[in-house]
């Protein structure tokens, strides 16, 4: 049975950390159809224990006046209602800031910062959970460009201590990008 991530061998552990809390979890490949084969393979076998996890998710877009202080109050409305930033960017061009954000409660932050007065909008967006080690952005980047899948728009965060890393993007198709990187 799939269930939405890539598999590419039989029990798979995956341990990390969200904010403060330690997150652990079991993934189970039953039965006796063979995995699907990996989309990211590089051939060498590294990669035989390991799941990528692909998913959409809204991306919320806060346009502003480019001013300091602004991501300040932003990043302030969320803590004080305590929601945690899962990731972020800022950019800033034509006296306009605009920040990407991804929380841990996407639809309590886009009421906060509408109750603020913060013009935003929400978007599409493909979320990976890659393993942080040489080579994964690479082989997903390179999936997509044998397939004919342009990235428009990427960003990662991944701290030293951490076995994976988050990596944002839209792409050409962001639907098909999601199945090929689950390795259907």
């Amino acid at each position: 049975m799939q269930t939405g991530h890539w598999y590419v061998g039989g029990v798979i552990g995956v341990s990390g950390r969200a904010g403060n809390r330690q997150m652990s979890r079991r993934h189970w490949s039953i039965g006796a159809v063979s995995p699907p084969p990996s989309a990211l393979s590089s051939g060498d076998g590294k990669e035989r224990d390991t799941v990528i996890e692909a998913r959409l998710q809204q991306e919320i877009l806060i346009r502003s006046e480019d001013r300091e202080g602004v991501l300040a109050e932003v990043t302030r409305i969320l803590s004080d209602m305590g929601i945690d930033v899962v990731g972020i960017r800022l950019q800033t061009a034509n006296d306009e800031a605009i920040i990407h954000l991804l929380t841990s409660s996407q639809s309590y932050a886009c009421e906060a910062l509408q109750d603020a007065g913060y013009d935003m909008s929400e978007r599409d967006v493909v979320v990976l959970d890659l393993p942080h080690h040489p080579g994964f952005l690479r082989r997903a980047s390179e999936a997509l460009a044998r397939k004919e899948i342009s990235i428009n728009d990427l960003y990662l965060s991944v701290s030293d201590d951490s076995k994976t890393g988050i990596v944002v993007l839209t792409c050409s198709n962001n639907a098909h990008a999601i199945q090929l990187l689950r390795g259907y």
